[in-house]
């Protein structure tokens, strides 16, 4: 997905550990996110890895417009008492930079 938008907020860096199950290897991973408006829709995508580093170091200004390039990654989570699943949408920028 690609969309022209304005930055509403940049929250601040946040790091976690995160164990991949299959190797048992632990892995830092730096996020931020940010709030984001295209003026109709307002909706939150984050950087990840040295692109989240990079940019704790050199916020983004605010006051002006970005191109910013998506991928809309889809996770599932299951109820165990009711067997529901609920679908939710993760939004990552790949790519950021003012127009």
């Amino acid at each position: 997905m690609e969309k022209i938008v304005r930055i509403k907020s940049q929250g601040p860096l946040q790091q976690r550990n995160w164990t991949n199950p299959r190797t048992n290897e632990s892995i830092l991973i730096s996020s931020i996110e940010f709030l984001l408006t295209d003026g109709i829709d307002t909706f939150v995508a984050e950087v990840t890895d040295q692109q989240a580093l990079s940019l704790s170091k050199n916020p983004l200004d605010q006051q002006l417009v970005y191109s910013v390039q998506c991928r809309i990654d889809i996770s599932e989570k299951k109820n165990d008492q009711t067997g529901e699943v609920r679908h939710f949408n993760k939004i990552r920028i790949s790519k950021i930079q003012a127009v």
